[in-house]
């Protein structure tokens, strides 16, 4: 068995000839060194071959009466499944503008007539050999690709978007062992922000994860992401950077950086970047189809990392929206008055925030919260109302809402507190818990001549343990229990024992949320000796009158 005959073609060679007896000698000779053969002797009907029967070449004939071999081959090419398949024109010895035109159109190669067959079988054999070479080494391509795709899949997001960029970036690299990699967020700002970088030389590059690219880099990565994939040569080295996104000729560089865009829906969030020198990738993967396969990753890191990247960006402009008003000052304060319910006489205030744009300052406060500008919000709004409240009547106390975060950072709280012209009482909610209460009372010691007050009691065993650990001065009554307490025996009940409890405390308490006469009444009858609410003074600004309450 000769080597050629191992290495035979599984689909068999189309053979193309109006001449029937030149058709037979190719086909025997074929037949001859082991291929397999079909006959066509019309270009319309190897069309009609083509489109019914898997073939390895086709050995093609370019004067036909009707449809000629150079049409012939100018439709196969048009065709997906016939685009490179080889194709042989066989052209008389002058026929130089056929074999020009055939080229043109597609053909692989030509003979001329007359046809030695030794040479027709080599050049048959040359060309299989070809595409043989060319099959495997697509199909370890695909392996490989699809090997990347699967694993990426199965990665899972990390704790932050960085840590799965980087999770991403290190699968790729370990697939093609590119020179240099990058997974950048492209920010509705304008700025392009490196999520993971690995390179083969870390050293001289300038991209760091966490640090902008540089404006100019930024802006060429948005254009260009916007038109969708593509190819360019260039570095990102210091030396690099003001010529970054121009062409090969003007830069020189050696390496060709491959950009697939990622998207949420249609929105361009941002680039995978992977570059390989101009030989290829080091597993031999050349560049010209080096940038499919990105394409193809870029798809499967979009699924992972845009729903991230979406919800960053929304942070952050909600971060923006929430640092302007802080910026602007787009917030007052408020104070509601806090009365003895016998005589109706102002012992404290109680400020309050409100906004701009009239957003419910327990929502807004929770936002501020969620974004990490809780503690901005809350030193602001409180050095607002310490500011504002040297307005207030002489001889009335300043009732402050702090969180058990801020009470423990002194070193900020004292001050704002010390810069208040009257008594300051830090009111304490249940809703955040305190972890450690000697460490919160020895923070609440620290501060200068404060009282306290536990709010929202009777709402939770936070608040009840807020008052047996921080004995407060003043611990005021949830509004659940004020609302409709003068017919509901049971909050009676409950009010008493509190009165009660405080009286051998030494608390007074405050009875919140008071809207009508007879829970105020109620309330007087039970001892409670303060009252807040609508009844007794609204929350106004300074210098409006709050309502009933006289000072």
């Amino acid at each position: 068995m000769s080597p050629e005959s191992t290495n035979l073609p599984d689909q068999p060679v189309l053979v193309v000839d109006d001449d029937e007896a030149i058709r037979r000698l190719f086909m025997r000779a074929l037949a001859g060194a082991g291929f397999e053969t079909l006959e066509a002797a019309s270009g319309e009907q190897a069309l009609s071959v083509l489109e019914t029967n898997p073939v390895a070449l086709v050995l093609l004939d370019s004067q036909m009466p009707g449809m000629g071999g150079v049409e012939v081959v100018r439709r196969c090419r048009a065709r997906e499944e016939t685009r490179t398949l080889p194709i042989i024109l066989v052209t008389g010895q002058t026929d130089v503008s056929d074999r020009v035109r055939g080229l043109e159109a597609g053909a692989t190669d030509y003979l001329t007539k007359p046809v030695h067959l030794d040479e027709l079988l080599a050049r048959v054999r040359s060309h299989l050999r070809g595409q043989a070479a060319w099959a495997n080494l697509l199909t370890g391509e695909l392996q490989r690709r699809s090997e990347a795709v699967a694993a990426l899949g199965r990665i899972r997001p990390g704790e932050t978007l960085e840590e799965t960029a980087e999770a991403i970036l290190s699968e790729l690299l370990r697939a093609h062992r590119a020179d240099f990699g990058m997974l950048v967020a492209l920010r509705d700002d304008g700025t392009a922000m490196p999520l993971a970088v690995n390179m083969v030389d870390p050293g001289t590059y300038l991209v760091r994860p966490g640090v902008a690219l540089p404006a100019e880099m930024a802006a060429h990565l948005r254009r260009r992401a916007e038109q969708g994939p593509w190819q360019e040569r260039g570095g990102m080295r210091p030396e690099h950077v003001a010529g970054y996104g121009r062409t090969a000729t003007e830069t020189g560089l050696g390496t060709i950086v491959h950009h697939a865009p990622l998207r949420s829906g249609m929105r361009v969030v941002g680039d995978l970047v992977l570059a390989i020198g101009t030989s290829g990738d080091r597993t031999g993967l050349a560049p010209d189809r080096f940038l499919s396969a990105v394409i193809d990753y870029a798809a499967v890191a979009s699924a992972l990392l845009a729903p991230s990247l979406e919800a960053r960006e929304q942070v952050g402009s909600e971060r923006s929206v929430l640092a302007a008003i802080l910026a602007g000052g787009a917030f007052r304060p408020v104070y509601q008055p806090i009365v003895e319910l016998d005589g109706r006489r102002v012992v404290s205030h109680e400020a309050l925030t409100r906004f701009a744009d009239g957003a419910r300052p327990d929502l807004r406060f929770a936002e501020a919260e969620r974004l990490g500008l809780g503690f901005d919000f809350e030193t602001e709004t409180m050095r607002r109302a310490i500011e504002t409240a040297r307005r207030l009547p002489p001889g009335t106390a300043l009732a402050l809402n702090a969180s058990p975060r801020l009470v423990l950072e002194t070193d900020r709280l004292a001050p704002l507190l010390a810069s208040a012209d009257r008594e300051v009482v830090l009111e304490v909610t249940e809703h955040v818990p305190v972890d450690d209460y000697a460490r919160f009372r020895a923070a609440l010691a620290r501060l200068p001549g404060i009282r306290i007050s536990v709010d929202d009691a009777g709402a939770g065993f936070a608040s009840l343990r807020h008052i047996l650990e921080l004995s407060p001065s003043y611990v005021k009554l949830d509004i659940s229990l004020v609302r409709g307490i003068d017919a509901d025996p049971v909050r009676q009940a409950l009010v008493a024992g509190l009165v009660h409890f405080a009286r051998s405390t030494g608390a007074q308490l405050v009875g919140e949320g008071i809207e009508t006469e007879d829970e105020l009444r109620s309330l007087r009858n039970l001892s409670v000796e303060l009252g807040q609410g609508y009844l007794l003074g609204r929350p106004q600004p300074v210098g409006e009158p709050a309502g009933r309450a006289t000072a």
